[in-house]
């Protein structure tokens, strides 16, 4: 998930300076003057005057208003607590200093919200690639459908052969609720979030059997065959499809 980095009031934590890390939403709460070509910028909280259009303090390309997502933030305190703590080291000259300090916090709860505000549409969850809850779900067909006598004998042995792929290991989800439509299927996985949904659909029938893979990033559907299937993700091809959303 992309993220810009501002800087911006240590408030009542004191220190020289801070930084926040946020995700650009139209929802965010805060305002932030973002440089579109360096990805950093700076907290509208931190400055007295409008900065949009002013030139960027790193490469001079004008700053653009954005809301913004706080997700992390970084602190350098320096030795405001250590001094009144009387926290040192003794340095290599034998002297005593006061320990410089720096934290920083992340928003775990948030981070999971932001990613998918940021990352969804209207109509479907997306959820970025590593904390998916699966990375592939396998659809097999309806009950008494044209398709079941072939597609689910051949959607039980592409899971298997999915799950044993080690970039797949417990991320594959074989959906069998075989009362269900696959339409049904599909808007259902994509209010959970699932990346990638194969199904065996009409053409899994043909001499040589074609699977629909349907990716939920880029909003396709693909044909492809079995071996093209498992090619795919154990070669990792699968990650060159979907960009920003690892």
């Amino acid at each position: 998930v992309p993220f810009v980095k501002v800087k911006a009031s240590s408030g009542a934590m004191g220190g020289n300076y801070s930084h926040e890390f946020h995700f650009l939403s139209d929802i965010g709460e805060d305002r932030l003057f973002v440089c579109p070509k360096c990805h950093v910028g700076v907290s509208a909280d931190k400055v007295e005057s409008e900065r949009e259009n002013q030139p960027c303090d790193q490469c001079s390309a004008p700053l653009k208003e954005e809301r913004g997502v706080e997700v992390a933030h970084a602190f350098s305190l320096g030795t405001v607590y250590s001094d009144p703590l009387k926290a040192s080291f003794m340095d290599s000259d034998g002297k005593n200093k006061a320990l410089v300090m720096n934290c920083f916090g992340i928003g775990v709860t948030r981070l999971l919200a932001a990613s998918l505000e940021v990352l969804s549409t209207q109509s479907q969850l997306r959820w970025p690639l590593a904390i998916a809850p699966f990375k592939v779900a396998v659809v097999t067909p309806e009950k008494g459908s044209h398709e079941e006598e072939v597609g689910l004998p051949l959607s039980l042995h592409l899971i298997r052969c999915l799950s044993s792929l080690a970039v797949l290991a417990g991320d594959v989800l074989l959906d069998d609720r075989d009362s269900w439509t696959i339409g049904k299927g599909l808007k259902d996985l994509d209010h959970m979030g699932v990346p990638f949904v194969v199904v065996a659909g009409k053409r899994s029938a043909e001499s040589v059997p074609l699977f629909e893979l349907h990716d939920v990033y880029q909003g396709s559907v693909t044909e492809v065959t079995q071996s093209e299937l498992l090619y795919l993700f154990q070669h990792g091809k699968f990650r060159e499809k979907i960009g920003d959303h690892l």
